[in-house]
């Protein structure tokens, strides 16, 4: 009998710090950083801004993106570079 509890409690310490993780990582939110050399008011920024607000209505906010239009963050030439080495995470 001893050794069935001490079993039940293992899983029930192992169950409970599993859902503990679980919880805590659906919490979270997700921010990325998106790059792009096209002026603010160009029509492939302006696009891609509501592409981002688009992203974090669908996810619910649980993934935001921040938006750097007009080479803010990175020029043309660094942006495949810059995604590569995790300055920006979308391009």
């Amino acid at each position: 009998m001893k050794g069935r509890l001490g079993t039940a409690l293992i899983i029930v310490a192992f169950i409970v710090s599993i859902w503990a993780f679980a919880s805590s990582a659906h919490a979270q939110t997700i921010t990325l950083a998106y790059t792009n050399f096209f002026p603010a008011p160009h029509k492939n920024s302006v696009l891609a801004d509501e592409w981002c607000k688009e992203v974090e209505k669908r996810t619910n906010g649980k993934v935001k993106l921040t938006y750097y239009p007009g080479a803010t963050l990175t020029r043309l030439a660094q942006t495949y570079d810059s995604v590569e080495k995790g300055i920006a995470d979308v391009g």
